[in-house]
């Protein structure tokens, strides 16, 4: 009798593709007792383990895996060459435009080839020759998760406090995107070069676990960040003291509405935290002032949801007012308006100085047919707003004063703007002022 070597079975056996059992499972739609209530049979339906933990589940997609790798197995020096093609057509080596912070230092993020993920970096304001540090590799952060999550590694977000001395991050390695905070810290020598722990491997100062991978810093001791509920939406804001474990952390928001999503972030001027809850054509944002939590104050409404009404929120803290984008009364490509923090939802047209009135100007960025407006940045003397005009993305700009002021300071004042200007520049240009936008 012959005898077949295993490897010769195992060959045989991975040329037969894996079948999943059936086991009969009723579907119910529509509600009970309703005439209109149909039932289907979905007999592959075991299939679905929102834990993705089931261990017949994950022996089932295993021997997938293997059967198509045998069967394409062929195709690999295809595969190889196609890769190295598209490769040669990509820039590897690319610094991202660097953004300022309050800290003192700039941030970015570079590319490298080789490398499969990014490094964060920073360097002194105003310093171009400064030592760069890195603030986090997040070929550092893949390698401390398990072997099989490496390759997939995902940080959502790298956030520095407002000091610059500690950093927040959310990392993700099994692509459901429930995400670990890591805050861990950072040296503030300036100039001295180090990054702390930036490598991230390891080095946290404490981690958060089941978060949704938005986050916003208030102040140096109190981080925002978002959860999902039963169903993977986000719809939870959480404060967070540092230092203190996350058994104790405060509920700040909750959304109901199982059509809408929140998220939370800092505004520029770091005065306020926004939470937006948002469906596909509706949005509704509060936040929350420095001393608020403290207080005990809840979030305050910046405007009530309308259903298809759907606006953005910046904030100018000199002169405690809200820049806002808003499609309300038919503008459908938004229009710029002005709010008081002492009544956030009562809106105005932004006016502009009396010189520029004089010249025929209306309203800063009233509603305009031929142009759309995506996202307003506010500064202490300018704004920018970015949209589209003429097929081509576009960046305009005004700066900003209080009536009977040279410049954007002061408190209680009126907040106008100048002339407003839209930028001109090339293709490449145009990048790069979006990036810094």
């Amino acid at each position: 009798m012959a005898t077949v070597s295993w490897s010769v079975l195992a060959a045989v056996a991975l040329q037969v593709p894996p079948v999943a059992k059936r086991v009969p499972h009723a579907v119910h739609f529509g509600a009970a007792g309703s005439k209109d209530r149909l039932t289907l049979n979905d007999d592959l339906f075991w299939l679905r383990d929102d834990t993705r933990s089931s261990h017949e589940v994950l022996e089932l997609l295993r021997k997938e895996n293997e059967y198509s790798q045998s069967r394409t197995a062929h195709l690999a020096p295809l595969r190889e060459e196609l890769y190295q093609e598209m490769l040669s057509h990509l820039q590897e080596e690319f610094d991202q435009f660097p953004s300022p912070a309050a800290d003192g230092y700039e941030y970015w993020s570079r590319t490298v080839a080789g490398r499969p993920f990014r490094l964060h970096l920073r360097r002194l304001r105003g310093s171009p020759m400064a030592k760069e540090e890195v603030v986090l590799d997040i070929n550092a952060v893949a390698a401390t998760l398990p072997k099989e999550q490496q390759a997939q590694c995902g940080v959502a977000q790298v956030l520095p406090s407002p000091s610059g001395r500690l950093l927040a991050y959310t990392v993700d390695g099994t692509g459901g995107e429930t995400y670990e905070v890591r805050l861990q810290r950072l040296q503030c020598g300036r100039g001295d070069g180090g990054g702390g722990d930036g490598d991230g491997g390891g080095g946290a100062l404490e981690t958060l676990q089941g978060t949704a991978g938005s986050l916003a810093w208030l102040d140096e001791a109190t981080l925002f960040y978002v959860r999902h509920d039963s169903t993977h939406r986000p719809s939870q804001v959480w404060r967070h003291t540092v230092g203190s474990p996350q058994e104790e952390d405060t509920l700040v928001h909750e959304e109901e509405d199982p059509l809408f999503a929140v998220r939370c972030w800092a505004t520029r001027d770091g005065s306020l935290l926004l939470i937006a809850s948002e469906s596909k054509e509706t949005s509704e944002v509060r936040y929350v002032q420095q001393g608020d939590a403290a207080a005990g104050r809840p979030p305050r409404l910046v405007r009530r949801r309308a259903f298809g009404h759907s606006y953005e929120v910046d904030s100018h803290s000199p002169s405690r007012s809200l820049l806002l984008l808003t499609n309300e009364h038919g503008a459908v490509n938004s229009e710029l308006r002005l709010a008081s923090l002492d009544a956030p939802s009562v809106w105005r047209p932004l006016e502009v100085a009396a010189a520029a009135t004089a010249q025929g100007e209306s309203p800063v960025l009233a509603h305009a047919a031929g142009r759309s407006l995506d996202a307003v940045f506010v500064f202490d003397t300018h704004l920018a707003v970015t949209g589209r005009e003429g097929g081509a993305s576009q960046v305009w700009v005004a700066p900003l004063q209080l009536a009977g002021g040279d410049a954007a300071g002061g408190d209680g004042e009126k907040l106008i703007a100048g002339s407003v200007r839209r930028l001109e520049f090339d293709e490449a240009e145009g990048y790069a002022a979006q990036a810094w936008g």
